[in-house]
């Protein structure tokens, strides 16, 4: 009598590729150091009370201004075009605000409440990890 062996059946499994996307819940670790200071703060909260101090504006280049669009770095020489004149209008709704800016994703943060928001979001981030 003859054996039968098993059958086997090949079988192809495709892995189905599912984009797991991780959430993170962010905190303060602390110690945030202040290069042009040398000063480390304990906080978030502190660093960015530190950023808006007195001291250390007074210590910061006048012409660090990354936000400038480079327009206004570089601005072209020209002469003045024909046209209409008028007046400035609006300013009454411009608000002085101790901002924020971050270097890494270019953008603005109001306040320190929205900063903190910033430093904490998925974006900025992954950025942080890419640069």
């Amino acid at each position: 009598m003859e054996e039968k062996k098993p059958e086997f059946v090949e079988m192809k499994i495709e892995k189905q590729e599912e984009e797991i996307e991780m959430e993170y819940d962010y905190f303060d670790p602390g110690g945030h150091w202040c290069k042009q200071c040398n000063q480390m703060l304990p906080h978030l909260h502190n660093f960015l009370q530190h950023l808006q101090d007195k001291k250390h504006i007074q210590g910061m280049d006048p012409y660090d201004r990354p936000w400038l669009p480079e327009a206004l770095k570089n601005p072209p020489i020209t002469k003045p075009k024909k046209g209409l004149i008028a007046a400035i209008k609006g300013v009454q709704f411009l608000k002085p605000v101790a901002a924020y800016y971050c270097s890494i994703c270019s953008e603005f943060m109001g306040d320190a409440s929205c900063a903190e928001l910033h430093v904490k979001s998925k974006n900025h981030n992954y950025k942080y990890l890419v640069r």
